[in-house]
């Protein structure tokens, strides 16, 4: 009589198991060209994100020799959080051919690269809608000029900002806006050149004292940097413009690099600004911001949320086809600790390659 015992199991599983591991095998045999491009990737990644995370700059003056290896760093990063998101495509290339170990690494790098400003963007706090005792600071570089003024009109009607620091001012924006300007802004300095360093600053407060077109650096600077000192809420409140040079080769970046490393010493003076606005040219991990930040400036786009025109804060490049991908952001409004940003936001765009940005302050409480 033959066993009618149910056979527990099934028989077929090992054969289906067998099966599979081999469509992975094979799958994971397929394409090996773009396997190696997508390994190359990941160690492209790697050290861009070492360089990035480990590398310390401390803006000591440096050989031409090491100059370019500072200058590979800065723009490591720059760009490290891009250098994340590269590996999304990797990532998923990875999971549809069965490639473990690259997946792996590439998720592990995405982490790396692109997860602290993630977390960065998770802990901003909400900003405040009380503005009793602020005061709002905007910045705005007008591109040498090739900007649309009723778009920028319409930026500072909507903003209502107290002080506007201006970055490339020339003599075509000076004949553009100055007249309008002094309307709602009647006290103004500005320094108009022709090349990318031109600045203005208009204000709706009198100035306390005579503004500073050159801060009283050691070693000087060829371009301005204005500083006016204004009342705020019974206190002088000092506010800087700041435009550093475009770190297009290594000898700007060493410009750079000397005039963050001066202004840092003069933050550090009683007679130093309160708050620093304008183009860094930097992101905010960048040694040249970085010396702000760890002095105990704050990025009052770091510290706050709403970021109506940029998720991440970023404020370049708004023209051309690269608007379209990831920017960054190069324009900050720095304050030192005596002050507190209750709300910060990327403005709409005004045709510049810059996206103007706006903070409100206030001093914190017992800094008054």
């Amino acid at each position: 009589m033959p066993d009618s015992t149910p056979t527990r199991g099934d028989p077929s599983a090992p054969t289906r198991a067998r099966r599979d591991r081999a469509r992975r095998k094979r799958a994971s045999r397929r394409w090996p060209l773009l396997a190696g491009l997508a390994w190359f990737a990941v160690i492209a990644a790697a050290g861009l994100t070492a360089c990035a995370w480990l590398w310390n700059d401390n803006l000591t003056d440096v050989p031409n020799t090491l100059l370019a290896v500072h200058y590979a760093v800065f723009m490591a990063v720059t760009f490290v959080f891009h250098a994340g998101l590269a590996m999304l495509p990797v990532i998923a290339f990875a999971a549809l051919t069965h490639r473990a170990k690259l997946a792996l690494a590439a998720l592990a790098l995405f982490g790396l690269a692109s997860g602290p400003e993630l977390a960065a963007l998770a802990s901003r706090g909400a900003p405040s809608t009380d503005r009793a005792g602020t005061i709002a600071v905007m910045s705005v570089n007008l591109m040498y000029g090739r900007h649309d003024p009723a778009r920028l009109a319409a930026v500072i009607r909507t903003h209502s900002p107290d002080v506007i620091v201006f970055q490339e001012w020339t003599t075509g924006a000076a004949g553009l806006h100055k007249a309008d300007l002094l309307v709602e802004f009647p006290y103004a300095v500005e320094s108009v050149r022709d090349d990318a360093f031109g600045q203005a600053v208009v204000s709706r407060r009198p100035f306390l004292r005579d503004p500073i077109i050159y801060p009283p650096l050691a070693r000087g600077v060829t371009e301005p940097q204005i500083t006016i000192e204004i009342e705020h809420d019974g206190k002088p409140l000092r506010i800087t413009d700041i435009h550093t040079a475009p770190p297009v080769r290594p000898s700007y970046l060493a410009h750079q690099r000397l005039l963050a490393s001066e202004l840092a010493l003069w933050c550090d003076r009683p007679d130093g600004p309160h708050v620093l606005a304008g183009d860094f040219n930097a992101v905010t991990r960048a040694p040249t911001v970085r010396v702000f930040t760890r002095a105990g400036y704050i990025d009052s786009l770091d510290a706050v949320g709403g970021l109506a025109g940029s998720w991440r804060g970023a404020t370049w490049p708004r023209t051309g086809n690269l608007r379209h991908a990831p920017g960054i952001r190069l324009d900050h409004i720095l304050h030192a600790p005596t002050l507190v940003c209750t709300e910060a936001t990327v403005c709409e765009d005004i045709g510049s390659d810059h996206a103007p940005i706006i903070a409100r302050l206030r001093w914190r409480d017992g800094a008054r």
